[in-house]
């Protein structure tokens, strides 16, 4: 039954999916008894267990054994649905058929749930009439403590003056409404309120009579409480009136519920809720207001501190439906939430706030006071300067004399910075301490970023806390409004190069910003072991200085200080120093040189270096095409080099880029190898060329013309030798080549540059 009580558009839906009910009224029509007319009514297993175990409760209390009943929750037990029929509901006292059963047209909420009953279902109502639609009978009799629940969304104009009849006017206002009666057997009729009231009033009959007018918005549900009215063949009416003011679209009513006991959840409120306090010791009260159709049986107050455990209290009942109960107390900086829930004698319950515990809840947080107006001194803050003061007052609750809450001392003070960028995010924060037990220092000195960035600041009090049994903690306060200001800062913006090694010499370059450097009135300073010489002003933002880096200078950073007569400028974290063995470098490349119109693949072994990541590049001068470059580690690589037909010959400088590191080696560019012969191949063949001879006869011997498996070099193809035929070829030198053990092979090479130089041999 934990859904019919949310007041809320479809709840009674809900109970439209499982609606057997226990006990049928066996009147004939009786839709909860035979879920349709064809239906019979028949008594279910449930039925009779639930019978037999009421007899034993009987029996048990005429013994003196038991004296409660055994708690049942209220059922269902006549339920009609207008979007599946009209109920058998029919027009009464209704002569221009205001109202009509059907699909609404012109109202998309009215139109939400289907078919319904409504004061005309495609216009407006009609003006200055009266109007009753009337239910089938039934029985009461079985269900003395009935109630009702009725769905329903209502737009009626609530204007209009309490006439009577003969033109008398009453005073008031008394719009268009709609009201609910019974009808008994006898023909009596008997108004029926809703548990929360009706909302306005209209002259029926010549009587102001309660009635619902307005605009509920949604389908919303409204109960009411059928205690003490019992009898046979009674039938429920609907009743409408209207004035000739003017009309809306008017009433509609989805589905209409009867229950065989209490299903009206309590009413209840918050009426004493703690508030924001510096109060750590507590307790913390709240008073709650419950009431019920019948009798409130507990409310319960539920709270969680901190994000915590849900924590449960008893309410205690006081005088005029008052409930108290109270909340311990909580540590500085705790927000606590917590709803209350009323529970009546027949298990209906209600909370408050209504949406709670899944929804909103009450609160209120445990803080220690901030300081006030806080500001710049002065105020507005200078434009361009090296730092900001700061000046604020205590927490209120302190006055001009010192803290003056019980078990509570103010300390000191801290100061919070929150840096944002241009799109307004924290790219850092910090907090400065004071900490020096003087609550009277309200002023403090404070760094800023500056331009492009934002400085925020913010002031909180440090606070000694007491706790009932005399344990002292600290305790930090709420934070005060914040100032901000985006300040011209002087500072230096990046130094070039960012590191050196042992034992080097470089020009440093200083660049800054908002800074005005006058030369002969800067000075830079590294620390020891970096010597500075030869600084000069470039600009009011830059200068230049050749430092010198010592052999046995301290590896790490060092902060750069710029002074000048008007402030000192520090560079953080400054010039990395680097320890000579750790440079990188090139140390082998192999082979170290290229023919003239030759490809070759070449090999670049490092040390301390960082090919993978840093990806290198090779310049080995417009002459020679890189055509591949492949990254083997961290320190190997290899480049596919071509050289051109007019690559010039001799030693020359490579350069070689790795990030931020350039290396320069040492390479050699050769000439063409000749063509040469060599010793014959004694197979006969060449696998390449193929080979063939064509022999002439001439009067001085025979000439060879052939393409010759002994030759050797580099040889284009087409092209062929000429020689004299040498029978005794094998083992011996070919004519027209070298003799064997000339000069016309290989050299010695070297990978570096200030090694010996090659020794070319003749080609």
């Amino acid at each position: 039954m934990k859904a019919i009580l949310d007041r809320s558009a479809g709840s009674v839906r809900v109970l439209r999916r499982s609606m057997e009910p226990p006990q049928p009224d066996r009147t004939a029509g009786a839709a909860a008894c035979t879920g349709g007319l064809e239906r019979r009514c028949r008594m279910t297993p449930g039925e009779r267990g639930r019978i037999l175990k009421w007899a034993v409760a009987i029996l048990l209390m005429m013994a003196g054994v038991g004296s409660v009943w055994p708690a049942r929750a209220a059922q269902a037990v006549r339920v009609y649905l207008f979007d599946d029929s009209s109920g058998g509901f029919r027009r009464v006292d209704d002569p221009l058929a205001v109202w009509q059963w059907g699909l609404p047209a012109g109202d998309d909420v009215a139109a939400s749930l289907g078919n319904v009953w409504a004061t005309e279902l495609d216009q407006h109502y009609l003006p200055a009439t009266s109007s009753v639609i009337r239910s089938p009978t039934f029985s009461l009799s079985a269900y003395p403590g009935a109630t009702m629940a009725i769905e329903h969304y209502y737009d009626i104009d609530p204007n209009g003056t309490c006439t009577l009849s003969d033109g008398t006017e009453l005073g008031g206002v008394c719009g268009d409404g709609g009201f609910l009666r019974l009808l008994d057997g006898d023909g009596a009729l008997h108004p029926l309120t809703p548990d929360e009231g009706y909302n306005a009033q209209v002259m029926y009959d010549d009587k102001i009579t309660a009635a619902f007018s307005g605009k509920s918005d949604t389908w919303i549900t409204s109960y009411f409480d059928l205690q003490g009215l019992t009898g046979d063949n009674v039938a429920l009416e609907l009743v409408f009136v209207s004035n000739d003011a003017r009309w809306a679209n008017g009433w509609f009513v989805s589905s209409v519920t009867f229950f065989d006991g209490d299903v009206i959840p309590p009413e209840v409120s918050v009426v004493v809720r703690p508030v924001d306090t510096s109060n750590v010791i507590g307790p913390y009260s709240v008073v709650a207001v419950a009431s019920d159709n019948r009798e409130v049986q507990k409310v319960t107050l539920y709270y969680s501190a901190g994000g915590g455990q849900t924590q449960a209290t008893d309410m205690v009942a006081n005088v005029g439906g008052r409930w108290e109960a109270s909340i311990p107390g909580q540590d500085t900086g705790t927000e606590v939430r917590y709803y209350v829930e009323a529970t009546d004698i027949n298990g209906n319950t209600m909370s408050y706030p209504v949406d709670a515990p899944g929804g909103t809840w009450l609160s209120f947080r445990v803080r220690l006071p901030p300081p006030r107006a806080l500001d710049f001194v002065p105020s507005p803050p200078p434009s361009l300067a090296l730092n900001l003061t700061l000046q604020w007052l205590p927490p209120q609750e302190l006055g001009d004399e010192g803290y003056a809450q019980e078990g509570q001392y103010l300390i000191d003070y801290q100061v919070i910075h929150t840096i944002f960028d241009e799109a307004g995010t924290v790219v850092g924060s910090s907090v400065v301490e004071d900490q020096d037990g003087d609550d009277t220092d309200l002023t403090a000195i404070v760094e800023a970023a500056g331009k492009p960035y934002t400085d925020q600041y913010q002031v909180r009090a440090r606070y000694q806390v007491e706790d009932e049994e005399g344990n002292t903690t600290m305790a930090l306060g709420d934070l005060s409004d914040p100032v901000s200001h985006a300040l011209y800062v002087p500072h230096i913006q990046e130094i070039i190069p960012s590191a050196e090694y042992r034992g080097e010499s470089t020009t440093l370059h200083v660049i800054s910003a908002y800074t005005t450097f006058v030369d002969g009135d800067v000075e830079l300073d590294l620390g020891r072991g970096i010597q500075v010489s030869n600084l000069v002003v470039e600009s009011v933002t830059r200068c230049t200085a050749t430092i010198t880096l010592a052999d046995d200078v301290p590896v790490g950073y060092r902060a750069v200080t710029i002074r000048t007569g008007d402030y000192d400028l520090t560079y953080q974290p400054g010039l990395e120093v680097i320890d000579q063995a750790l440079q990188p470098a090139i140390t082998r490349v192999e082979p170290d040189y290229v023919r003239v119109r030759e490809k070759k693949q070449i090999k670049f072994t490092g040390a301390n270096t960082d090919f993978i990541d840093e990806s290198p590049s090779v310049d080995f001068w417009d002459d020679i095409q890189v055509l591949s470059l492949e990254v083997l580690s961290d320190t190997e690589f290899i480049v596919e080099i071509e050289a051109t037909v007019g690559a010039a010959v001799g030693e020359r400088a490579v350069r070689v880029i790795s990030g931020s590191e350039t290396f320069e080696v040492a390479f050699w560019v050769e000439p063409e190898e000749p063509v040469t012969t060599s010793p014959c191949n004694t197979s006969g063949r060449d696998s390449t060329l193929g080979d063939f001879s064509l022999v002439v006869a001439t009067l001085g011997g025979m000439l060879l013309f052939r393409r010759h498996p002994c030759v050797a070099g580099r040889r284009q193809r087409g092209e062929y030798v000429v020689q004299r035929y040498a029978p005794e070829c094998p083992g011996s030198d070919v004519p027209g080549g070298p003799p064997s053990g000339s000069g016309g092979g290989g050299s010695t090479h070297s990978a570096h540059p200030g090694k010996p130089a090659r020794q070319h041999g003749v080609r």
